[in-house]
């Protein structure tokens, strides 16, 4: 092919792979609005309040993402935005109006993890009769962090496309199984490594939603590219 890029359809691929890695298990930050007395007092997300958690309250250390409910004494963690949000309210709700209480590390390590939370799913939500207008997985579906997922395996499910059309002569068929069947799985494996591996991310199912969305967008792509290249 006369273009560099498809030249380097490797060594790309390669290079992407490591960098949506690094972007989906490095730690991030999430700032969540909290107010622990009146009137209110700013509170440094690196340090977090010292006091004890009271139970049935909903906790999240310093610096991380992932959200606890305090039952029976431990740290039970939500497993999804979704199963969050069926039983709470927003996120951005201050601690004194029933919304998350940051705590600092130091507190959070002397409450021992207990079983997670159950998650929710669309036949859940389905059973609990409420107009389907209503269901928590509308606030879920619709941030802006799946129109990333959705975009991040555009781009990979593109770039395995050209792996293949320039470095093997598989059919379209076979292209087809082996893009859906290896970037669900990497999908899958990332979402695992969050879930276990990380403390300030949290696996969901509807990222991986979106990374079949993205995946199948690049599959368009790939259509259309092939009869403009006459490939």
């Amino acid at each position: 092919m006369k273009y560099k890029m498809v030249a380097r359809s490797v060594s790309l691929f390669v290079a992407y792979n490591v960098l949506l890695l690094v972007i989906c298990l490095y730690p991030r930050r999430i700032s969540i609005n909290s107010e622990t007395t009146t009137p209110k007092i700013e509170i440094p997300l690196e340090v977090g309040v010292t006091q004890t958690p009271k139970e049935g309250e909903n906790v999240k250390v310093a610096n991380e993402a992932a959200v606890y409910l305090i039952e029976n004494q431990a740290r039970r963690k939500y497993p999804s935005a979704t199963a969050y949000l069926a039983e709470n309210p927003p996120f951005d709700t201050p601690y004194d109006s029933g919304g998350i209480l940051i705590i600092a590390p130091l507190v959070a390590n002397k409450i021992p993890l207990g079983q997670p939370m159950p998650d929710v799913y669309v036949w859940q939500e389905m059973a609990s009769k409420k107009p389907i207008w209503q269901w928590e997985i509308w606030s879920s579906l619709f941030r802006s962090d799946k129109a990333g997922h959705l975009l991040g395996y555009l781009v990979w499910g593109s770039l395995f496309l050209l792996v293949l059309q320039t470095q093997t002569d598989y059919t379209d068929r076979k292209k087809w199984w082996l893009l859906f069947i290896v970037g669900t799985g990497l999908g899958g494996t990332i979402e695992l490594l969050q879930a276990t591996f990380t403390a300030s991310r949290a696996a969901e199912w509807l990222d991986l939603f979106a990374n079949t969305v993205g995946l199948w967008l690049s599959w368009k792509f790939y259509q259309w590219w092939s009869k403009r290249m006459n490939v």
